[in-house]
């Protein structure tokens, strides 16, 4: 299986500055190749805002924090000869907000193997993309502008 993954240009231009995104992608190619990466969480469709999002795919993948419980559960398994906690029982914790973070993608519609990075959340990850409280308006333009990109690829691939 040929894994190809596109990104957004502004992911582009950070990973030119930020060694951990660029690790970060090859992990996500050699994830979506069948490969485990330890401190990748739960894998999901965002569902808000739903008008919004019937045909979008806009996923995103729970990138467990060094100091979360979960990712140092997940390393002592490992270490003891476990078995891997399946990822979709590994989420992000919001408290502390800094340890929320989120790799968000879409997959080709045509071709499954094709994927668009279309942003990393390093940090309030929830907060960012909740389509509720107070950050109500600039969590939904935000959202929208994620399903935007992601229909434009889906369309193209």
């Amino acid at each position: 299986m040929t894994i190809k993954v596109f990104e957004v240009p502004k992911i582009r231009e950070a990973r030119k500055q930020n060694p951990y995104l660029s690790q970060l992608i090859k992990d996500f190619s050699a994830y979506k190749n069948g490969g485990f990466i330890s401190y990748f969480g739960r894998d999901t469709l965002y569902l808000e805002p739903r008008s919004l999002m019937n045909d979008a795919k806009v996923l995103h993948i729970h990138l467990l924090h060094e100091n979360h419980k979960w990712y140092k559960a997940q390393q002592e398994a490992i270490k003891s000869g476990r078995e891997p906690i399946d990822n979709y029982m590994l989420r992000c914790d919001v408290n502390p907000p800094e340890f929320d973070r989120a790799l968000i993608y879409t997959q080709g519609r045509k071709n499954k193997n094709y994927y668009l990075i279309l942003d990393f959340l390093n940090g309030y990850a929830h907060a960012r993309t909740t389509i509720s409280g107070k950050n109500r308006l600039n969590n939904t333009i935000y959202m929208e502008e994620l399903v935007k990109k992601a229909e434009d690829f889906r369309n193209a691939f």
